[in-house]
Formats: structure tokens, sequence, C-alpha cells
């Protein structure tokens, strides 16, 4: 059975497709799923908010966060959507790894 990883990592796309392996096969949608504009949109949501926490310059790339604790909860909900989304839409085909580490935000 194939599995979607789902991890936050600067300018990726969330959720990754791995195989049997575990080995990264890609960063997008599953193929089958590749017609579902609304989870896709939420998903690059994800990313854009996230890759927004980054400053990211020819001579700097530093972690600057949330500008409020109501930043952080917003994009904690946005990201429990997603998530949710994907389970949903997933109907036990993928094994799913969920590795978003709110804490460590």
């Amino acid at each position: 059975m194939d599995t979607i990883r789902i991890l936050l990592e600067y300018g990726t796309y969330p959720l990754w497709l791995l195989d049997d392996e575990g080995l990264t096969i890609d960063t997008a949608l599953p193929d089958e799923w590749a017609d579902d504009e609304e989870l896709d949109q939420l998903l690059t949501k994800v990313m854009d908010y996230y890759s927004g926490l980054f400053v990211d310059t020819k001579t700097e790339f530093t972690y600057v966060g949330f500008k409020d604790d109501a930043s952080k909860q917003a994009f904690i909900k946005l990201v429990q959507e997603a998530v949710n989304q994907v389970v949903i839409k997933n109907n036990g085909k993928y094994k799913i790894i969920n590795d978003i580490k709110f804490e460590n935000l």
C-alpha cells in the first residue's frame, strides 16, 4: 500500500506520496485526485502560508514565525481542515502519516 505523508517543508507541497519502501514518489495529489481543485487549493494555501513564515533572500534564510497567536491558531485550523479533507478523500486507499507537529511552529 502506498502512503500519503502530510509534512510541512518550506516551499514544498504538504502532501507527499511514498511508495511501499517509503521513498518519495512525488509531492502532489495522487493522479486519481488530480481533478479535486478544492483540495489542491486548500493544500496550496497551507504551503503558501507556511512558506510565508520564513525570510528567504540571497543572504538570509530564517524562520520568523507567526506575528501573533491568532495567526498561529488560524494556520492550525487551516492545516486541520486540510488533513481532514485528505482523510475523507482517501477513504482507506492510502496509509496516511501526519507528520505535522504544531508544537514546533
